[in-house]
């Protein structure tokens, strides 16, 4: 499609074609040379013309790039009163040159190129791009300057083809020519304008950067200072001046052979040769003896400077004092050696652990305690080797909530399965700020300490015991001084022997007058009164330690009654775990005997036994006594003392158990 109204389609009608194409080529430079030098708008000119010369609805001026082989619409300029808004504009994209065979046949020959959709030699690739975009004739004419290609003008017309003649492609080329000259003297006022924008912007950077490096040069609390290749200072900040003591006059040009004394300029010297000729950053901490025997230290970098052709024209460094921080370093240093030293050789065992209570560090006494190895140690965390999880959860949530803890006391579990008890003395380690940091725990394996508490333990109560069973036999033999009733004082005894030691059950059998049973004439407790309600009696020599007891006149003892063959299974006492058969003997005659039993296996220890005995013993003086004044011949004065053996016999022990 083409307007009806073209200077082309004028001039084919006149008579005059070189006053017509000569007209056209004047006005288009007239145009040029009155725009001002901006590339967007002498695009614009250019294309204006070429649509108003051949009435095309679309023209596009493209830019080449060569360092990356590709070309950007500059315009892409349409006759909006004949052609759809909508249509696609390209203006500013950039296209591969390869994407457009064409545009690189352009650049290749520098000659124009007509292309018509029904010519079957057309490029595929320019053909797929026509038929795509509905373009019947394409006419690219090259933008070129010097024989220099410097983009393409392209002219389109999408309804029909258009047949150019060779009197209309060389005033196309003749266009080209003049806006190719105009589009390169924008390019390069567009280029000189930025460069000498760019310039401007640099020099106001480098001034503003020198007089920022100046400021901090000046300001930092550091000596930094430049020399020459010969070593003569050429730079120094104030800072160095005021090291020296001494004005920058007095500094600059002189070598450290004339500020320093020999040892020390010579060994600067060799630093600064260094850096030159190896031409690499040299850094050290300079330690310097002062005359007074004290030691300073100086931290210095020292670099190479160079000229503008790249070659080594000195060296430049800075050095500050340091002598504080080594100190303080050296202190850290042998306070982290102690501590490693004591962490590692402590008796106690020490645990470090993260604020989640894993472990970071162990020492090698508490892989010993608990049987690890220390790495194996570091993989757990302390709720893993308590047995009290939940205590130990606690434990850290109250640390991190700010609360101190006193010593307590834990059980551990070692490797094995094993466990310990342990005291435990932990805090919450804090950095300078007070962050918390770490969980320390100091662990003591106080497993002897507990087995000694116990052995004192039990030692006390065994003193408390044995006093108790004196205390006991003291009462009975003084019931048995101040009661004349037999029965009071049966029921009595077996009250305060019970209560005393807090047996499940005693009692207390007399033999009758056919010595065949054994009667209960006194008991404890509710099993007691049943029992002597309902007259309780056990065969003598039958099934029953006491009815055992009574017909040996020897004592018998089970420690553990389910394994006792001769034993008698109360309903009244099911609890009952052991049991002791006591015979009151006078003369050799059991004339009853004592059970004492309780809900604990093993309950009776050698003492009880002998003590009971002894008050078994008393006891049946004191039954025998009534029995002698009621027509007995046997005389209390004839009777063995409390404590002494009778003759009759040693107690027999159930159970495979020694005698008494």
């Amino acid at each position: 499609m083409r307007t009806t109204n073209s200077l082309m389609q004028l001039a084919h009608d006149t008579a005059d074609w070189q006053a017509m194409t000569s007209s056209i080529l004047f006005s288009l430079s007239q145009a040029l040379a009155q725009a001002p030098p901006d590339l967007d708008e002498i695009a614009l000119i250019i294309a204006r013309q070429f649509a108003d010369v051949w009435g095309f609805p679309e023209v596009s001026i493209a830019l080449y790039n060569p360092q990356n082989n590709t070309f950007r619409y500059l315009i892409d300029y349409y006759d909006t009163e004949n052609v759809d808004p909508s249509i696609e504009d390209w203006t500013g994209k950039v296209v591969s040159m390869s994407d457009s065979p064409a545009t690189a046949q352009v650049m290749e020959t520098l000659e124009p190129l007509i292309v018509h959709a029904s010519n079957p030699s057309t490029n595929p690739a320019q053909a797929k791009l026509m038929e795509e975009y509905d373009v019947k004739t394409a006419a690219f004419f090259p933008l070129s300057v010097k024989g220099r290609f410097i983009g393409r003008i392209e002219l389109e017309t999408w309804g029909e083809e258009y047949p150019f003649t060779p009197q209309e492609i060389n005033l196309a080329i003749a266009m080209a020519s003049q806006a190719a000259v105009a589009l390169e003297n924008a390019q390069l006022y567009k280029t000189a304008k930025y460069e000498i924008s760019e310039r401007a912007q640099a020099k106001k950077a480098l001034q503003e950067s020198q007089a920022l490096y100046h400021s901090l040069v000046e300001n930092l609390p550091q000596n930094i200072f430049r020399k020459d290749i010969d070593g003569h200072i050429t730079f120094v900040n104030q800072h160095y001046c005021t090291t020296l003591g001494k004005t920058l006059e007095e500094i600059l040009g002189k070598t450290d052979f004339e500020l320093y004394p020999p040892e020390l300029a010579e060994k600067y010297r060799k630093e600064d040769l260094r850096v030159i000729k190896t031409q690499q950053v040299f850094e050290t901490v300079s330690e310097t003896k002062l005359p007074d025997k004290t030691t300073t230290y100086a931290q210095v970098i020292k670099s190479p400077l160079y000229d503008s052709e790249g070659n080594v024209s000195g060296i430049q460094g800075v050095f500050w004092d340091v002598t504080e921080q080594i100190r303080i370093d050296t202190s850290r240093r042998t306070a982290e050696q102690r501590y490693r030293s004591l962490f590692q050789q402590a008796h106690d065992a020490v645990f470090i652990a993260d604020l989640n209570g894993n472990h970071k560090e162990v020492n090698q006494r508490a892989a010993e305690m608990l049987g690890y190895t220390i790495e194996e140690l570091k993989q757990l965390s302390f709720i893993d080797v308590s047995v009290e999880t939940d205590d130990s959860k606690q434990v850290i949530e109250n640390l991190l909530a700010g609360q101190h803890l006193p010593q307590y006391e834990r059980l551990f579990r070692k490797k094995d399965g094993a466990i310990i008890p342990v005291e435990i003395t932990v805090e919450l380690v804090r950095d300078a700020d007070g962050k918390p940091l770490h969980i320390q725990s100091v662990v003591r394996d106080i497993t002897e300490r507990k087995q000694s508490e116990l052995e004192r333990e039990a030692l006390v109560n065994a003193l408390e015991h044995r006093s108790m069973l004196l205390e006991t036999a003291a009462s009975v033999s003084k019931s048995v001084t101040a009661i004349l009733s037999p029965d009071k004082l049966l029921q009595e005894t077996v009250d305060l022997i019970q209560s005393r030691f807090n047996y499940y059950y005693v009692g207390i059998f007399l033999v009758n007058e056919e010595k065949d049973f054994a009667i209960l004439k006194a008991g404890t407790g509710k099993a007691g009164k049943q029992m002597l309600a309902s007259e309780h009696k056990l065969a003598v020599g039958g099934e029953s330690m006491i009815g055992w007891s009574v017909a040996h006149a020897k004592a018998k003892i089970a420690h553990d009654v389910g394994e006792e063959a001769v034993h008698f299974e109360n309903p009244h006492l099911p609890e009952t775990r052991s049991e002791m058969a006591l015979p009151l003997v006078i003369h050799g005659e059991a004339i009853g005997a004592f059970t004492v039993q309780s809900i604990k296996e093993t309950a009776f220890s050698e003492e009880d036994i002998t003590v009971l005995q002894a008050m078994a013993d008393q006891l049946a003086i004191a039954i025998q006594n009534p029995l002698q004044r009621g027509g007995r011949s046997t005389t209390r004065e004839s009777l063995p003392p409390l404590g002494s053996r009778n003759g009759a016999g040693y107690p027999i022990h159930a159970n495979k158990r020694s005698s008494i």
